[in-house]
């Protein structure tokens, strides 16, 4: 379907290069919180997966915010070249804060982390019950 940089394409080989290219649908899976609703879409270039998700909670919890369905097992390393950002409705997150996907090394797992100026990191989530999560985030598979 067509060249990048010389490289092949998923339809067919041309030369003796294909790209490893995917994309689907992927549910966030509860961890912590429970959902009213989950949805996600990925695209898999390679190694780098990018994902895309939404997220309805449908309880109050004050917990680390730690997620697991990643449509692909991330890599060994994954935790220090992952990442990603968040936007929200109606969480009890303080102004100037700023919200990041990170994935879990060896796993389909991820967490959000908080972040303030001078406010160190945070996986901790509360008062989320009926509000929205809006998130986008790359990382390295396995394979």
């Amino acid at each position: 379907s067509g060249i990048i940089g010389g490289a092949g394409s998923k339809s067919g080989v041309i030369g003796e290069t294909e790209i490893d290219y995917e994309t689907g649908a992927w549910v966030p899976t509860q961890g912590t919180f429970s959902f009213s609703s989950a949805q996600g879409t990925y695209t898999k270039i390679g190694t780098l997966v990018t994902v895309m998700g939404y997220i309805q909670f449908n309880s109050t919890a004050n917990s680390d915010a730690t997620w697991s369905g990643l449509p692909f097992t991330s890599a060994s390393d994954a935790f220090n070249f992952s990442g990603g950002n968040a936007t929200w409705t109606g969480m009890n997150i303080n102004t100037g804060t700023t919200v990041y996907m990170r994935v879990k090394n060896s796993a389909t797992t991820w967490t959000f982390y908080c972040a303030a100026d001078e406010a160190g990191w945070n996986d901790t989530l509360s008062s989320v019950s009926g509000n929205q999560l809006v998130f986008y985030g790359q990382y390295h598979s396995a394979s």
